[in-house]
Parts: structure tokens; sequence; C-alpha cells
């Protein structure tokens, strides 16, 4: 079991991740809008690829006999000007 104050720490990571995957799949949708296939396809791998970032730490809290607690995502930017206006904005 992990102290509560880790486990915390952990679900805000959780959060962060999530963010994370949300802000590239805004990205990826912009960007297949804008007819930049590749790139759409890149920022969705970018997506998953945050997303088992998550669920690592959901998985790991729960081994430990923690529960993991999950706060509200917030909303990402949906307007982008540019492919790299959206890498700018990843930074």
């Amino acid at each position: 079991m992990v102290s509560q104050k880790v486990s915390d720490a952990i679900c805000e990571q959780i959060n962060r991740e999530m963010y994370s995957a949300y802000l590239y799949l805004s990205m990826s949708a912009s960007a297949d809008k804008l007819g930049f296939k590749g790139f759409a396809h890149w920022f969705l791998v970018q997506y998953h690829e945050e997303m088992v970032h998550s669920m690592k730490f959901f998985e790991y809290l729960q081994r430990q006999g923690s529960k993991p607690v999950l706060k509200a995502i917030a909303t990402p930017s949906a307007d982008f000007s540019s492919p790299l206006d959206m890498f700018e904005k990843t930074l």
C-alpha cells in the first residue's frame, strides 16, 4: 500500500497523462481537418501512448491496494492554425 500523499500525486499524474492524450487527440482531429493526414496519424499515436502511461499508473495503484481517484479532465484547445502551431503547443 502506498501512502495517501503518493496516491494523490499519482492520481494527479494520471490526470495530466489523460489531459495530454486529449490534447493530442484534439490536435489529430485538427490536423486531419486541415488535410495533414500524416500529422493526424502521428498525433493519434501520441494519444495512445499517453493513455498507456495513464493506465500504467492506474493499474499500479490498484496493485498496491489503493483506489485511484479520477478527476475531471480539462478541455484541451481545439483551435490550431497549422501543424507548426500544434507542435509549438505540445512543448
